[in-house]
Parts: structure tokens; C-alpha cells; sequence
């Protein structure tokens, strides 16, 4: 074999090499050194946010809370006002 075809199959192969693994990703930096969290996070933010958008936009009265639906303006306990 030349010196050139030696050359040319080692070059091939250390970029076939390189090719897969930047191919295969592996484990992100920060999962392959330890850097987990020791618990989930919770997202309060998203919570409170989800939260307020329900209690003003999903705004509907439920039936019998309040008094009777055929007559909204009697009282809950059946009293008149």
C-alpha cells in the first residue's frame, strides 16, 4: 500500500470517528458531570398566572350556589331581601 492510501484511509477513519460522535449527541454536559436537581421546580409563576386567567376569564355562576337559577333575586336560605 502507498504512504498516500495510508494516509487517505487514516484521515477517513478519524473523520468517520468524529462524524459519529457528533452524530450521537450523547448526554448533555450538565447530566454527564452530576449538576441534577435534587427535586423537581415548581413553576409558581405559571401557577399564579393560570390562576388569575381562571378566576377572571372562566367567570359562570353554578347552579344552586347562589339561589335558585329560575329566580336569581331570592336569597340562598329562600328569604327575601
Amino acid at each position: 500500500m502507498s504512504r498516500s492510501r495510508r494516509r487517505l484511509t487514516f484521515v477517513l477513519a478519524v473523520l468517520s470517528v468524529l462524524l459519529a460522535g457528533l452524530v450521537s449527541g450523547g448526554t448533555p454536559a450538565a447530566v454527564a458531570e452530576g449538576h441534577r436537581l435534587a427535586r423537581p421546580v415548581i413553576d409558581t409563576r405559571y401557577l399564579y398566572d393560570q390562576l388569575f386567567l381562571m378566576s377572571t376569564a372562566y367567570i359562570y355562576r353554578v347552579s344552586g350556589a347562589d339561589g335558585p337559577p329560575a329566580n336569581p333575586s331570592s336569597s340562598p336560605t329562600g328569604r327575601a331581601r
